[in-house]
C-alpha cells in the first residue's frame, strides 16, 4: 500500500480477550525480532520501543483505556515493522500447532509459550535477551520474563497448554509440527533440537 491509516477508534469494540491476545502477539513480534539472528540496527529500534510501550499499556488497554489501546496499536505497528526486517523465531514455530489443531487464537498461543521459550534461552545465556532487559530498565532477563508472566496473569492468558485441551500424548506430533517451520527456527538465537522443543512444550503443559 502507498498509505496505511492506523486508527485506534477501530479498537473501541474489540473485546477484552482479543485485546489481550493481539497484544501478546505484538509483544511476541517485538521480542522475537530482537532475538532473531537476522536482527538489524533498525529492527532493534522498532522492537525495543514496541516492547516498552506494550509493557506500559497492555493491562490498561485490556481494561478499556482508549489511550492505552492507541499506544498498543502504535506498538503493534512498530513490532510489525521489526519482524518485517528480522522475522520471528521459535515462539511462532511452536504456536502454530496450537492454532491449527486446538483452535487457539494465534496471540494466545504465543502468550502461553513465550515465557517458557525465553527461560530456555536464558538458561543458554542468551546475551540478546539480557541486553533487551537492561535497555528496557529491567534488572536482568529473568526480571523481564517475570514481568511477562505477571502481565499474562493480569490479562487472562491461560496458565498452561492443558487449559487449551492439549494432552501429553500429543508431544511427539507437536514437536514434529514445530520442526516443519524452518523459516522461523532458522532465525532462532540458538539451535533447537527435537528434544529441546519437546522439553519446552512439556513445561508449557505444566504451566507457569
Amino acid at each position: 500500500p502507498s498509505v496505511a491509516l492506523v486508527d485506534a477508534d477501530l479498537l473501541n469494540s474489540l473485546p477484552k480477550e482479543l485485546t489481550a491476545y493481539t497484544g501478546f502477539d505484538a509483544l511476541s513480534h517485538a521480542i522475537e525480532a530482537y532475538l532473531s539472528k537476522e536482527f538489524t540496527p533498525l529492527s532493534d529500534v522498532f522492537a525495543l520501543e514496541a516492547m516498552r510501550m506494550i509493557f506500559g499499556s497492555i493491562v490498561n488497554a485490556v481494561e478499556g483505556s482508549r489511550e492505552a489501546k492507541e499506544n498498543m496499536l502504535y506498538a503493534s505497528m512498530l513490532a510489525g515493522m521489526a519482524i518485517n526486517c528480522a522475522g520471528t523465531v521459535a515462539v511462532h514455530a511452536m504456536g502454530y500447532y496450537l492454532t491449527n489443531y486446538h483452535n487457539a487464537h494465534h496471540g494466545l498461543a504465543n502468550g502461553i509459550l513465550l515465557p517458557h521459550i525465553l527461560k530456555f534461552e536464558l538458561d543458554r545465556k542468551c546475551e540478546r535477551l539480557e541486553d533487551a532487559a537492561v535497555k528496557l530498565s529491567f534488572k536482568n532477563g529473568i526480571s523481564l520474563i517475570k514481568k511477562i508472566e505477571e502481565i499474562a496473569g493480569r490479562t487472562g492468558i491461560p496458565r498452561s497448554l492443558m487449559e487449551l485441551g492439549v494432552k501429553a500424548s500429543e508431544l511427539g506430533e507437536m514437536t514434529k509440527d514445530a520442526l516443519s517451520y524452518s523459516r522461523n527456527l532458522d532465525k532462532h538465537p540458538s539451535p533447537l533440537k527435537p528434544e529441546d522443543i519437546r522439553e519446552i512444550y512439556s513445561k508449557g503443559l505444566k504451566g507457569r
